[in-house]
């Protein structure tokens, strides 16, 4: 089938069920693409039926490709008239009547053989919300028995009286139940299309207003975007003005530790903002579709690692063994994922218990594909059961007793699934959450790197 030609568009709700008329009708229809080779896009039962076709054999085929000229019968052009007929309706977007025509139709039963058939058309346009004719309705009545019939009392006005004068008689009256049946169908057809014309226009009107609210919704995003943008930027400015002259405070004047707790209380709090506000800013680069690229996950590890590997005040040991590239498809933001997943070990363990952090890369194949499995283990207080899964939920803090937003997890299950991976918290030591937690990151490799 030739690209873009399909099936007429056809909003079910609307008006009658014109796919129920088209099919049930008693008279033989098919759907024409407007293309040069006027590919069948539907066809119903009753044409199946006449022509001793199968849907299979007509659908995406074009029309005089399945119904060639006759090579022996070189006396009548077929083909010719139809193709004529047809681009016609094209020009003038109005129905084309055609007289009787001799169009043969191939046998199909092995052979090259065709059966003698005549038929009367009519083509009839469908056009589009913009007035373009779209499709073209090519109805056709199989007249063959009329013109044997004819043919019959032209070989036999020599005949006996009796059977001679009851042929005209026999021929009008099929034509008049003929006409009765073509007039009926005619009807249903036309309301049909009457009824699909106002749906084309129903959805068209829709389909502007649709395109007027993308485009409001696109300005108002790109307005709060910036909003976003400068207070984030000032936010953090002031916070970092702020944190600065706690910070000189608490190094250069004697203060008890009640009177120090007065001051890192705040700063803590600002410390916290900053974290928010940053978390926020992620997780709306992650919702826009950064591009990714082939990223080495390992020396990204390797620099999250560097940054926490002196924690003041903490006894923190993070064990690791390098692996060389180690790609997946991704950005800078994978980055964030595996430092949330550390810090949250430091900050969420006991501060007089020495911590130790395995962090573990391998190579893994699940449903026949590369994946890198990285798990960040530690021997902290752990995770129960009933708040692993919850963990990764927006503002979900679980048993935590430190501060924070919890859009940390959030954002780690947001970006890995951004990456198209997954993420899930396990038990150090099997069924004692006690011993610590596990988290398994899971993305996929970039391929041929075996």
């Amino acid at each position: 089938m030739r690209e873009g030609c399909t099936k007429p568009n056809i909003a079910k709700s609307c008006g009658p069920d014109i796919k129920r008329v088209f099919n049930q009708s008693p008279h033989p229809y098919l759907v024409l693409c407007t293309d040069p080779d006027f590919t069948i896009v539907d066809v119903n039962d009753r044409y199946l039926e006449v022509t001793h076709m199968k849907r299979q054999d007509l659908i995406g085929h074009g029309l005089f490709i399945v119904f060639p000229e006759n090579p022996y019968n070189n006396t009548v052009k077929g083909t010719e008239d139809l193709r004529a007929s047809l681009w016609r309706v094209l020009h003038d977007r109005t129905p084309d009547v055609m007289g009787v025509q001799k169009y043969d139709i191939p046998l199909h039963d092995g052979t090259d053989r065709f059966e003698v058939r005549y038929w009367s058309p009519v083509n009839t346009p469908i056009l589009g919300p913009d007035g373009r004719v779209t499709h073209i309705l090519h109805h056709v009545e199989d007249v063959t028995a009329f013109i044997q019939l004819q043919q019959e009392y032209s070989m036999e006005k020599g005949g006996p009286v009796k059977k001679v004068e009851a042929l005209p008689e026999r021929i009008e009256a099929e034509i008049l139940r003929r006409a009765v049946e073509v007039k009926e169908a005619n009807r249903k057809l036309k309301a049909a299309l009457e009824g699909m014309e106002q749906c084309n226009i129903e959805m068209a009107t829709n389909a502007q207003k649709l395109e007027a609210a993308r485009k409001a919704l696109e300005a108002s995003k790109k307005q709060i975007d910036i909003y976003m943008d400068l207070m984030s930027h000032d936010i953090n400015n002031m916070n970092q003005i702020a944190m600065s002259f706690l910070e000189i405070a608490l190094q250069s004047i004697k203060l008890d530790d009640s009177e120090q707790e007065l001051l890192k209380k705040p700063l803590s709090t600002l410390e916290s903002i900053s974290l928010l506000i940053s978390h926020i800013s992620k997780l709306r680069k992650s919702g826009e579709g950064l591009s990714k690229e082939n990223y080495d996950l390992c020396a990204s590890l390797l620099d999250v690692i560097a940054d926490y590997s002196n924690v003041p005040g903490r006894d923190v040991t993070i064990n690791y063994r390098p692996v060389r590239d180690c790609l997946i498809f991704a950005n800078d933001l994978v980055v964030d994922v595996f430092s949330n997943l550390i810090g949250n070990s430091i900050k969420h363990s006991d501060p007089n218990v020495p911590l130790v952090i395995n962090v573990r890369v391998e190579r893994v194949r699940e449903d026949d594909k590369a994946y890198y499995r990285v798990s960040v283990e530690d021997n902290g207080m752990g995770i129960p059961d009933e708040f692993k899964d919850r963990s990764f939920n927006k503002f979900e803090r679980g048993m935590a007793k430190v501060s924070g937003k919890g859009l940390g997890l959030f954002l780690v299950k947001t970006l890995v699934e951004d990456f198209n991976g997954n993420v899930w918290i396990e038990n150090r030591v099997p069924g004692d959450y006690s011993k610590g937690a596990r988290f398994v990151v899971l993305l996929p490799a970039v391929e041929n790197r075996l």
